[in-house]
C-alpha cells in the first residue's frame, strides 16, 4: 500500500545531538516542536522512507532491550517519550563512537500515525558540510570570505539511514546505506 504524505499525522518528536568528531552526545531535554515547513519537509521524508523498496524488514526480539524499552515506553508522557528516545540515542552513538566511517549526526525520534496505526521512527540526519560566504571589512576593505558549517535537514535528498517501528503489529522495518 502506498501511503501518501497528507496520511501521516505528526504526533510528538525530539531530536538529539550525535558528535562523535568532539565525544559529545546530547540528549534533548524538551519536545521538539517543529515549524510548518519542517513539518512539511519530514512528512515528505517520512512518506519516502514507507515507500522505499530499500527498506527491509528486520527481526522484532523481546528479549533485547531496545525493544524492551519501546514496549515500556508510554509516549503520552513527554518525559517517558524523552527519555527512551535518549537511551535509543544513547546506544547508537556509543556504536558510531566504536567506528570511524560513522559520520555525525541528529537524531530526529518521532511518532506518528498513519492509516490508524502509530509508528516510532528514528531517522539519522547525518552532518552535511556546506559553505556559504560573509562580506567582511578588513582594512577598510571588503573582503568575501567562506564559511564552512554543517546543516542536517537533508534538503533535496533522500534519507539514507532510519528505523520504523510499530509496536501493535511487532515490526520493524530498516533503511541503510
Amino acid at each position: 500500500m502506498i501511503i501518501l504524505s497528507d496520511d501521516i499525522i505528526f504526533r510528538k518528536a525530539v531530536i538529539h545531538l550525535l558528535n562523535v568528531e568532539l565525544g559529545k552526545f546530547a540528549p534533548a531535554q524538551d519536545l521538539f516542536m517543529m515549524q510548518p515547513d519542517v513539518i512539511e519537509l519530514v512528512r515528505k521524508q517520512v512518506c519516502y522512507l514507507l515507500n522505499s523498496d530499500e527498506l527491509k524488514a528486520a527481526d522484532w526480539n523481546t528479549k533485547e532491550p531496545v525493544f524492551q524499552k519501546l514496549e515500556q515506553m508510554n509516549e503520552k508522557d513527554d518525559k517517558s517519550f524523552i527519555q527512551t528516545s535518549a537511551y535509543l540515542a544513547d546506544r547508537l552513538f556509543d556504536i558510531m563512537c566504536d567506528s570511524v566511517e560513522i559520520p555525525s549526526a541528529d537524531l530526529l525520534y518521532l511518532s506518528f500515525q498513519t492509516n490508524q496505526e502509530i509508528y516510532y521512527a528514528l531517522i539519522k540526519l547525518n552532518y552535511q558540510n556546506s559553505f556559504m560566504h560573509e562580506l567582511m571589512k578588513y582594512d577598510n576593505e571588503e573582503i568575501i570570505s567562506n564559511i564552512r558549517h554543517k546543516k542536517i535537514l537533508p534538503l533535496g535528498k533522500r534519507i539514507s539511514e532510519g528505523i520504523i517501528f510499530n509496536l501493535s503489529l511487532q515490526k520493524v522495518m530498516l533503511k541503510e546505506i
